[in-house]
Formats: C-alpha cells, structure tokens, sequence
C-alpha cells in the first residue's frame, strides 16, 4: 500500500470525511505584509486560516492523517510566489495515530516575486484556490477562492495593518541550526539523526524529537528514542513499514524541550547509509 493510501486509510480511522455542502469551521483569508508593491522587490502574502475551537487543520506532512493545506495560485503574468514556510506544528493524538498541524489560527507565509516592469499607479491582483482538510470528531473539507489587490507605487511600501501577524508567523518558523552539527544516517528500520548541539547547550532534553516533511517516512505514533552519548545525543526514529525512502536529503524539524520555549530547529542534512560519525553537516 502506498503513503496516500495509507493517508486516506488514516483518515477514515479518524473519522468521517463529510462530503457536500457543511458549515466551515475554518475562516480562511490572503493578506499582505505591505500596504503596496514596489516594481521589482519582493513581499510576503499570508494564507491566514482560523479555527474554531476544537478544531485543526494540517502540517505539510499531516501525518498518520489528513492532508496539508494547498493554494493553486493565479499570479499575474511576471509574478511567481514560492512554497509555504511552515511555521512548527504540533501534534494531535487519536488513538495509535498521530498527525501534526494547527489549532486557533495559523499564518502561512509565501514569498512573492515581481517584475520590474510593473507601472506605478497601477494595481496588482494575486489570487488562488485554497484548500484544506478541517478536522475535529469528523473532517471537512475546506476551500476558498481568495484574492488580494495592491497599489503598485514606486516609494518603498509601508508595513501593513496585518505585519505584525506577519512578525509572530515568523517566530513560529523552525529556525536555522546555526551552531549545530547534524548527521541524518538510514538504516533498514530506523533512521538515526545524530545531534551536537553548541558548547555550553547542555544535554539534550529527554523528549526531543523529530518531524520528517516527508510523507510515509517515519512512523509517527511509534516512540523515538533518545541516547545520549558524550558529544550530544542520537535520536532513534522507527521508519515506516513499507514506507517511502528519501533519495539524499532529510528535511524536517527537530523539537528540543526548553524551559521558557520549546526550540525548532530546521533539519536539512545528507541522509546516508553510513555510521553517524563518518559523515557530518555543520551550520555556521
């Protein structure tokens, strides 16, 4: 059985998928982080999603069930918007399963690019379908044609109404492992992430543990286990029973218990077959 049908069989253990029309629990907008865009330089939209309460939507990897939230995007000709950055999920457990995403309400941020050749005085309309998998005892599925309209001006735009949403999005980002020194190893049943964190750390925290972006790699509800060793720690992560294998890369996020704020780390190391010594990525 592949991932997405082990998906679908994941959120039919979770519960129904209602189909037709259904009132939303999810109200759903695109917002900028300016007030307008300046010809040739770049801004942020947000797909803003708020719930309500008892109810989720999904990481980009959902996990054991569910499905990550989409936008096919409409942009003007000379205008591209980049992937989500996804800001730390966390997890919600029904069961044996385990699927990751947000409650209350989340900002995912995309990255717009724009042509110098846009005239001032003029306006810019990005749009899309946004897409998304609403969940509590049952799960809805959730859409919504939205559109954003700016002034193009030639001055250098002003913050918008919405940019310090924009600002807390970000701190939710999992952030650079700068200092940290990270070794991803794959074995036939498990996969092995080496940590060293940066002198002076301490130990790591029992209870860390790692969210793979991939989907059907990992298996979420099984425990991971952490042993220390004298340069820091090794996280022990069961691979999923028939699942799919990455081809060089492990990407992902680390989560370090803290006691003011638990610590995100993004994870984007070589994955190899070789013992956690031998080959290691260091972040400067």
């Amino acid at each position: 059985m592949n991932s997405t049908s082990l998906l679908a069989l994941a959120s039919l253990l979770i519960g129904p998928t209602q189909e037709g029309p259904a009132k939303p629990h999810v109200q759903a907008r695109l917002l900028s982080d300016v007030q307008s865009i300046q010809p040739g330089q770049p801004f942020f939209v947000g797909l803003s999603l708020v719930m309500e309460p008892g109810w989720h939507t999904y990481w980009m990897n959902p996990g054991d069930s569910g499905l990550p939230t989409r936008v096919a995007w409409k942009p003007p000709q000379g205008v591209s918007v980049e992937p989500f950055e996804w800001p730390t999920p966390r997890a919600f457990a029904t069961g044996p399963l385990v699927s990751y995403g947000y409650a209350g309400e989340v900002l995912l941020l995309a990255r717009v690019t724009t042509p110098d050749t846009l005239h001032p005085d003029q306006a810019l309309t990005l749009g899309g379908r946004a897409s998304w998998l609403e969940c509590k005892e049952i799960c809805i599925p959730g859409k919504a044609d939205l559109s954003l309209t700016l002034p193009v001006e030639a001055k250098v735009p002003q913050p918008s109404a919405e940019a310090g949403r924009f600002a807390q999005a970000r701190d939710r980002l999992p952030r650079d492992a700068k200092g940290w020194r990270l070794t991803a190893t794959l074995g036939k049943q498990r996969l092995t992430l080496a940590v060293r964190p940066p002198a002076g750390f301490g130990p790591i925290p029992a209870g860390a543990s790692f969210l793979a972006e991939q989907i059907g790699l990992v298996e979420h509800g099984e425990p991971q286990k952490l042993v220390r060793v004298p340069a820091g720690a090794r996280l022990e992560i069961p691979l999923a029973a028939n699942g799919v294998r990455p081809l060089d890369r492990l990407r992902g996020v680390l989560l370090i218990p803290a006691k003011a704020q638990e610590i995100a780390l993004k994870v984007e190391v070589p994955l190899t077959g070789a013992s956690p010594s031998s080959t290691t990525t260091k972040s400067e």
